[in-house]
């Protein structure tokens, strides 16, 4: 083996590693449903440090509990948002620091990361900014004419 070559190998490494260690914050599993249309009623449920349960959201009420948002700070997207439910059951690992945590508040932050992650993965929904001199926050929805 020559020198570049282990030069490279070990650039390879780095940046592998590199890319690992910037992952988001996700769950260890996660379920996300329709939930039944003739339900009109929700619950967010946060399970200590071992996940969350969300029964009848909104996808508009999730973002509110993902960023900490309330519902005049989010703008836009399709008319869906409001009106279709899911059920969300998302378990962090049996490992996960984030078990260990002893603040409540904490705890919550570390389950609203994620579940922003979540989001992201599952909806494609993409977190755009605040607009300047505004509390108003914006995403990117993909496909909003499609479910």
């Amino acid at each position: 083996m020559t020198l570049q070559s282990i030069s490279m190998a070990a650039l390879i490494s780095l940046a592998s590693l590199q890319v690992f260690a910037q992952a988001p914050p996700a769950f260890e599993v996660a379920s996300v449903k329709p939930s039944n249309p003739e339900g009109h009623s929700s619950s967010f449920s946060f399970n200590g440090g071992a996940g969350l349960t969300i029964e009848g959201g909104t996808l508009r009420r999730i973002l509110e509990t993902a960023y900490d948002v309330r519902t005049f700070q989010i703008q836009g997207g399709p008319g869906w948002v409001d009106s279709d439910r899911y059920d969300i059951s998302a378990k962090n690992a049996a490992d996960d620091p984030v078990m260990k945590i002893a603040d409540v508040p904490e705890r919550i932050q570390a389950a609203r990361l994620k579940l922003q992650t979540l989001l992201a993965e599952r909806f494609q929904l993409r977190f755009i900014g605040k607009r300047r001199n505004s509390r108003s926050m914006r995403w990117w929805w993909p496909k909003a004419d499609r479910r």
